[in-house]
């Protein structure tokens, strides 16, 4: 589904990223750890369009490369971005939100009860925006902001999903309902790249890991391996990690107590 090729970043004189390469096959979640500052954000914006690679290329299947399209053909190409800090329309309400997300189709008269039944869909998978969908954005809670934010990639009927720091600021629960949120998206067929800084659960949740350090790609591979790897959890999951097998790709499946 997505394929990255030796991409370099810079920012003036600083190496945001250098000779980034990764593979990540449909349906499946993949996942970018790394330090503060290693590249990780950036890497994503690359993916989206929000930042010109230096060098490299960005080829999404059945697109090609798309190195040059613009941030808002990649929508259109079936491309959504999470931004860090629950970035949402602030002053519109939590259903224009919605329907912001899917404005190209909502312009369509023959396509406008479509994406009708999609918000419905969404307030069914988030009953909490229902409950506020007259509510100005900015009045929300940041744990439901990141939920808006989410829906709202989620209207453009993406195949690419690009989550970065879904659980920043969050209160331990609603951790736990994002990364059941995440599982839940992978076992619909969703395409998923995550950069998280709770680097256990990201790889927990994850087929396959990259671990960022200063730009630069220093360990790969499935992402049961990296977080069995000892110099991975000394590094950045601060000693030996834990399992919550409802998040494997193996386990029970999500907790319907943490979705409700």
């Amino acid at each position: 589904m997505l394929t990255v090729t030796d991409v370099s970043v810079n920012y003036g004189p600083v190496s945001a990223l250098r000779n980034v390469s990764l593979h990540l096959q449909q349906g499946h979640v993949g996942t970018v750890i790394g330090a503060n500052g290693a590249g990780k954000s950036t890497l994503l914006k690359v993916l989206s369009g929000l930042v010109a690679p230096s060098t490299g290329k960005v080829e999404f299947e059945g697109h090609g490369v798309v190195t040059q399209v613009p941030a808002h053909k990649r929508v259109r190409l079936g491309v959504a971005h999470v931004l860090e800090g629950h970035r949402v329309f602030g002053d519109q309400s939590v259903h224009a939100n919605l329907l912001l997300g899917a404005l190209d189709r909502y312009r369509s008269r023959a396509k406008r009860a479509d994406v009708l039944t999609d918000v419905d869909a969404q307030y069914e998978r988030f009953p909490i925006l229902g409950q506020r969908r007259r509510q100005a954005a900015a009045t929300l809670s940041g744990g439901e902001q990141q939920m808006l934010a989410t829906a709202v990639a989620l209207m453009s009927k993406p195949s690419v999903l690009l989550l970065d720091e879904p659980s920043l600021g969050l209160a331990p629960k609603l951790v736990d309902e994002t990364f059941q949120l995440i599982a839940t998206l992978r076992q619909e067929g969703l395409t998923i790249l995550l950069v998280e800084q709770l680097a256990a659960l990201a790889l927990q949740v994850a087929d396959e890991a990259w671990v960022l350090q200063r730009g630069s790609v220093v360990a790969s591979g499935p992402a049961h391996e990296l977080l069995g790897e000892m110099s991975v959890q000394e590094a950045y999951l601060g000693g030996a990690a834990t399992s919550d097998p409802s998040l494997t790709k193996d386990g029970p499946g999500p907790r319907e107590d943490l979705l409700s």
